[in-house]
């Protein structure tokens, strides 16, 4: 793709529209920038004829969207969800699901930072670190209950094949436990799996993937962001490709953002040596509200099956993911401005620099 095919580009950015929402909180008279709005995109969520039934133990609490919302109002619920940032937004559609099933009940996830941060405050009331200390008599049986708060209702997606965190819930006094392995099998994809904590609650999930909407101001320059790390070498695709992909497309956009993790330190400085050109700047090691920030900014992203690319499909950002030994069947981005390149073969450098122009193409032109 080279002089002349920039006309769809332009088209796109004459039709795309983002809408943000100043999201920042003085907190401490720190200024916090990792801070984020989640909205469902067309999400319409409705509860069956039958009431949601939440049993604590023998008793018997029933909700139903004609009940007294005071009742859920008094209501608190613990989410404990670890692992990366791509697991916590492939996690999003099970927090909007509770989110939506209970409105007005105090929610608390435990986390990992800064990517539990991404759930607040759409989703969550309050966001704590699962790595604290405190945390760790969690997954240790215990002589007496732990004190970790009073709360009717937990949900975990930690791993817990001997139930001890389940046990040591209950032990602390909460009265409904449902667990969800983060252990994801084949056949589905990965955000159906944890979103069976929605149907042992009851409660219908979400209909569309849900956005994270960023503070940023609207695309005014024809920029590609493209992330060339993952978190394994073989689901990265060889640099080789990645610069004869770049060169390919210098006449069809303003600028190319590099984007690296420290993982990719090595991969950074090599591809720079191969590519060089005075309209790439790289993004290394950012903090995620600025590196989200600049996606939002972008025109299209192309990354790996990472979290990075996962971020820019949840921003709502059209997204090209290229698969090589991981199933896109289950771990696709969400979004409906995604395209996956998948390897016939399960690895990377049997993708075409032809297949990923193709479907750059494909997912920037103007729709009839």
């Amino acid at each position: 793709m080279g002089a002349g095919r920039s006309t769809w580009v332009d088209a796109w950015i004459q039709s795309a529209a983002l809408n943000v929402t100043p999201t920042s909180d003085d907190v401490s008279g720190k200024w916090v920038t990792d801070r984020f709005r989640i909205i469902p995109r067309s999400v319409e969520l409705s509860f069956s004829s039958a009431s949601c039934v939440w049993q604590p133990n023998e008793a018997e609490l029933k909700l139903s969207p004609t009940d007294d919302r005071s009742k859920q109002s008094s209501m608190k619920i613990l989410v404990l969800r670890g692992g990366a940032l791509g697991d916590l937004i492939l996690t999003l559609p099970a927090l909007a699901g509770i989110r939506k099933g209970y409105p007005n009940a105090f929610i608390e996830l435990w986390g990992r930072f800064p990517q539990a941060e991404l759930a607040q405050p759409q989703y969550v009331d309050r966001v704590r670190d699962l790595d604290r200390a405190e945390t760790a008599q969690l997954f240790v049986k215990q002589k007496r209950p732990p004190q970790i708060g009073s709360f009717d209702l937990a949900v975990s997606f930690l791993s817990d094949p001997d139930a001890t965190v389940a046990v040591t819930l209950r032990a602390a006094g909460i009265l409904r436990v449902v667990s969800v392995s983060p252990m994801v099998q084949g056949g589905q994809h990965a955000s159906d799996q944890f979103a069976d904590a929605l149907d042992q609650l009851e409660l219908p999930r979400p209909g569309s993937p849900v956005l994270i909407q960023v503070t940023q101001a609207p695309v005014t320059q024809r920029r590609l962001a493209f992330h060339i790390g993952s978190g394994s070498d073989k689901k990265n695709w060889p640099l080789t490709c990645w610069s004869e992909l770049i060169r390919s497309l210098a006449d069809d956009f303003d600028e190319f953002l590099l984007i690296g993790g420290e993982a990719d330190t090595v991969r950074l400085k090599e591809f720079k040596a191969r590519y060089g050109s005075l309209r790439l700047r790289i993004l290394h090691n950012a903090g995620l509200g600025t590196l989200a920030s600049e996606l939002a900014a972008s025109l299209v992203f192309i990354g790996h099956d990472s979290g990075v690319t996962h971020l820019a499909a949840a921003i709502g950002r059209p997204t090209i993911a290229l698969f090589g030994p991981t199933d896109p069947q289950i771990w696709r981005p969400l979004g409906s401005q995604v395209r996956v390149v998948a390897s016939l073969d399960r690895k990377m450098e049997s993708i075409r620099v032809q297949d990923v122009e193709r479907a750059l193409a494909t997912l920037l032109a103007p729709s009839s």
